[in-house]
């Protein structure tokens, strides 16, 4: 299946009176960091809502049980695919293609949804947009230049080999990424690596698989007043 991905770029591009200039408030949400604590920890409001808490549920079990036909009705009618597509459920369902086996739809929403973010008040209602890596980012940073380690005591390696030795060990640090292609791993090992610089200064590599660039895969759902809670958009960098 080739998906045509909306992108992070297109919310940067938007004039403020774009129908979708809500989701740009999510930045509103960002944490500034001092060089001493370049760290971005877990972070997830949605249990301030009920109601969101409820249709969370909802998506999540449409994704895991590869309901198609559920998750649509989650969709919003206008939904916003990426500056340079069409809006609404028709092109959404071109692009991808949830009734495929292999559809990337599914396991996209699901780390999503399953790794927090945040809610905005906007014009057009309350949004809640996640995951936390694209919420919560730091606003001076850079983001398709940066990633960050979502999760505790992973290995600075000083060579892209897991039989190399540590530099230090990492938990939620945010990253520079000198390069987002991966390396294989120089013993044959499974594990691909990114060459990174820490915000002290620290150069190394890291498993692939334990960072994430807040540029990534996002999403933003939509409550208008007196409506149900929606998916309003679905976007990311590439």
């Amino acid at each position: 299946m080739t998906i045509v991905k909306p992108t992070f770029a297109d919310l940067k591009s938007m004039k403020i009176n774009f129908p979708v200039f809500s989701i740009l408030a999510c930045f509103l949400l960002v944490s500034t960091v001092s060089a001493e604590q370049y760290k971005l920890l877990p972070a997830d409001e949605s249990d301030r809502d009920l109601e969101f808490v409820e249709f969370k549920q909802q998506m999540l079990e449409a994704a895991r049980n590869r309901e198609p036909e559920v998750f649509v009705t989650l969709l919003s009618p206008r939904i916003f695919n990426g500056l340079n597509q069409k809006r609404g459920m028709k092109q959404f369902l071109k692009i991808w293609e949830p009734d495929s086996i292999d559809s990337e739809l599914w396991e996209t929403i699901e780390v999503i949804l399953e790794m927090g973010g945040g809610f905005i008040r906007s014009e057009k209602g309350v949004e809640f947009c996640a995951p936390y890596v694209f919420s919560h980012f730091p606003s001076e940073l850079d983001i398709y230049a940066h990633g960050v380690v979502t999760t505790e005591n992973i290995p600075l390696k000083s060579e892209p080999s897991l039989s190399s030795d540590t530099k230090k060990m990492l938990s939620y640090d945010i990253l520079q990424v000198l390069d987002w292609v991966s390396i294989q791993d120089k013993s044959g090992g499974a594990v691909n690596w990114l060459k990174i610089t820490t915000m002290q200064g620290d150069s190394g590599y890291i498993n692939r698989e334990h960072i994430r660039s807040p540029s990534d895969y996002s999403a933003c759902f939509l409550k208008k007043k007196n409506k149900d809670w929606k998916l309003n958009a679905l976007l990311t960098s590439e």
